[in-house]
């Protein structure tokens, strides 16, 4: 049995489970293999054959999680590290907030010549630029001048974009970066993009401009195995000598459905709960309050941006997973038109997806919800 001060001593506990955009899981779980692949393309770049990477997936896999923790390894190997957060932004500001991000970095190294390129930074900010072109020019010439600076204190540059489809003409940014990189590698500058996007977005580019693929090698993020959604809860509880009970770590894993964010958001939640240990009544409570957190933050604005027409197809496919369209007509009574345009919507909100002409609800725990509602 536990004493008071026993008890006490667990609830004043740091919680080690953080959900919310941006930040770092205690245990970034299931990804090992693509930080691998990045350390390795880093190496790549570092040693002479750039490679640039675009991250892609579907809204709380984990995208941002996996960029920050790319940034550590750059960052542990000493390379000059330059994020940014997309924002609904046009071309221009898009670069020129590159160029400012970038001359910050330079700035922050302190290096002895970068007098030269802050009075180069107010010439970009003065230019006209009069087209996306010469906005394209300016930024690959400022990259070649801050890589004159730098490549005496660091091997390599490593910018990270995260959201690119956010911009108002995220392809014709993407497209940017791709001429950018092919000038930079002429004059010899190691530096590596790191792009995230949803998956709608790579999909698009895939069919119209597949030649960028050489370019930004793919990286898809998805769903974790159960394994990894395990490690994800049972390692940080292990690192902090936290008690729980096995099959509770289990069931946090698998309502949690493979996403990493309700995994972070579940078992924080749970953790809250606890008394003495992670156990079934902090996970019947805590699970509780995790519902309602997500019905606030995700689940009633996702609601309330689908049509009834939109929320009675995703009805239909939730309740059979893996439907052909053909199924699907049987089970409502609407024009074959309206049905195609509202699946072709609710793709565009990353709600459905379609493999081998069969569609499947994105998440679960939205389906169980709006069927509640409904």
């Amino acid at each position: 049995m536990e004493t008071l001060e026993q008890v006490s001593r667990i609830k004043t506990k740091i919680n080690p489970f953080r959900p919310g955009s941006g930040l770092f899981p205690a245990c970034l779980a299931g990804r090992s293999l693509d930080t691998e692949l990045f350390s390795n393309k880093l190496y790549s770049t570092i040693t002479g054959t750039p490679k640039n990477l675009l991250i892609y997936g579907d809204k709380q896999m984990g995208k941002t999680s996996l960029l920050m923790q790319m940034e550590r390894i750059a960052e542990e190997k000493k390379a000059l590290t330059v994020s940014i957060i997309s924002s609904p932004m046009d071309i221009k500001d898009f670069v020129m907030n590159l160029v400012i991000r970038l001359f910050s970095a330079v700035k922050y190294q302190e290096v002895p010549a970068n007098g030269d390129l802050e009075e180069f930074v107010r010439d970009f900010q003065n230019a006209s630029h009069d087209s996306i072109h010469a906005t394209e020019i300016a930024f690959t010439d400022f990259i070649v001048h801050a890589w004159a600076y730098m490549k005496e204190y660091v091997p390599a540059i490593v910018f990270t974009v995260d959201d690119l489809d956010h911009i108002r003409d995220s392809e014709q940014a993407l497209i940017i970066l791709q001429n950018i990189t092919k000038k930079i590698y002429r004059d010899d500058c190691p530096i590596v993009f790191v792009i995230t996007a949803s998956a709608a977005f790579y999909e698009g580019i895939q069919k119209k401009n597949n030649d960028l693929i050489h370019y930004f090698e793919p990286v898809k993020v998805g769903r974790l195995q159960q394994s990894s959604c395990i490690n994800a809860v049972r390692v940080p509880l292990w690192e902090m000598d936290m008690a729980f009970d096995e099959a509770v770590i289990k069931e946090i894993a698998r309502r949690s459905d493979g996403f990493p964010f309700y995994v972070q958001q579940i078992a924080h939640h749970v953790f809250e709960e606890a008394v003495a240990e992670v156990d079934t009544l902090a996970l019947r409570r805590g699970y509780e309050r995790a519902m309602q957190a997500l019905e606030r933050e995700i689940f009633i604005p996702l609601a309330a941006s689908i049509t009834p027409t939109e929320a009675q197809l995703y009805l239909v496919i939730f309740k059979n997973a893996g439907i052909s369209f053909t199924d699907l007509l049987k089970h409502v009574r609407m024009p074959r038109g309206s049905v195609a345009s509202s699946l072709k919507r609710l793709k565009e909100k990353q709600l459905i997806r379609q493999e081998k002409k069969m569609y499947s609800v994105q998440d679960r725990l939205f389906g169980a919800y709006l069927e509640k509602r409904v």
